[in-house]
């Protein structure tokens, strides 16, 4: 695993970026795509250092995002709420809106009547404690 320089409070940033690239047909189609915004290189560029094992700075990748240094040391922000603003912000890029379509879209099939198949981009699972 690839060395992550953690720029203050950034670990919901790293946290995202590791999961996105531990996803193997997200990693390999975006690591190929012909991406053309700055955003989409950008990551395309950190997974290809993450893929070589070097050591990887965010400062450019959360510059992109509009997040400054004083917030890096200073905010705390939640993964799920950054995340699904990155992946709305990467579809921006027509390559990787494919990408994210192809690997993380599917369809929840029910038994109701009136609405048999609902199309379904992401998911929110609650976290129950056991006695």
């Amino acid at each position: 695993m690839a060395k992550i320089v953690n720029l203050g409070s950034t670990c919901y940033i790293s946290s995202s970026l590791q999961l996105l690239f531990s996803i193997d047909s997200f990693r390999e189609q975006l690591l190929v795509a012909a991406t053309v915004t700055k955003l989409g290189l950008e990551i395309k560029r950190l997974f290809k250092q993450m893929s070589e094992r070097k050591t990887v700075s965010v400062r450019a990748f959360a510059h992109l995002l509009k997040i400054s240094d004083k917030q890096c040391r200073l905010n705390h922000e939640d993964i799920q709420e950054f995340l699904l603003e990155l992946v709305n912000k990467l579809r921006q890029d027509t390559a990787v809106n494919n990408i994210i379509d192809s690997v993380f879209n599917g369809v929840l099939q029910t038994n109701s009547s009136s609405s048999p198949m609902e199309p379904f981009f992401g998911t929110s699972f609650v976290q129950m404690t056991c006695n």
